[in-house]
């Protein structure tokens, strides 16, 4: 008899730790799907100019159109999902070399700093048309958080933990999502 009990306890307890697994594989799943649509709308909103960011344009007063803030980094906004801590971080997380420069930009837009000028840039800016004053040493850049802009843009974060519920719903029921 006690060898029967052990034998549906092991059984019992297989069976547990199989739904854990799968449980924490389907939430990772939902987790990681929405830190990729995140991923590829931010990169998209960042490219196009659409993402809300306020237009400063030194060249305002030249024939030349103001472009989307911080545009060229779109390719640095990435994501990174852990499936054993059940976590997902999206930014700019400089994880190569190539990237690593758009996180430090980034990372300085969120606060706003002061750009020096070079004297080869104030010459640019005066054939450009833009005269600057001669004590006019450097300008400030406002800040920008583009991760925020993000999140705020896709209805903040209780819309994205709604999404990422209703995804880990779907597949716990077997739906495919």
């Amino acid at each position: 008899m006690l060898k029967a009990g052990f034998k549906v306890l092991t059984d019992v307890n297989k069976l547990m730790n199989a739904e854990v697994e799968r449980t924490q594989k389907m939430a990772h799943r939902a987790l990681h799907y929405e830190a990729l649509r995140l991923k590829k709308e931010g990169s998209f909103l960042l490219k196009t100019g659409r993402l809300g960011l306020t237009t400063v344009s030194v060249l305002a007063s030249s024939r030349k159109k103001a472009r989307a803030p911080l545009r060229g980094l779109f390719r640095g906004f990435t994501f990174a999902s852990n499936r054993q801590k059940l976590k997902a971080d999206i930014g700019f997380l400089g994880t190569t070399e190539g990237t690593q420069w758009q996180a430090k930009i980034a990372e300085k837009s969120v606060t706003g700093y002061t750009w020096l000028y070079k004297p080869r840039q104030r010459e640019m800016l005066h054939r450009a048309g833009i005269h600057l004053r001669k004590g006019t040493t450097g300008g400030m850049v406002p800040g920008r958080d583009i991760v925020t802009a993000v999140i705020e843009h896709e209805g903040g974060y209780d819309k994205i933990v709604r999404n990422i519920k209703s995804s880990f719903d779907a597949r716990m029921r077997g739906e495919k999502v």
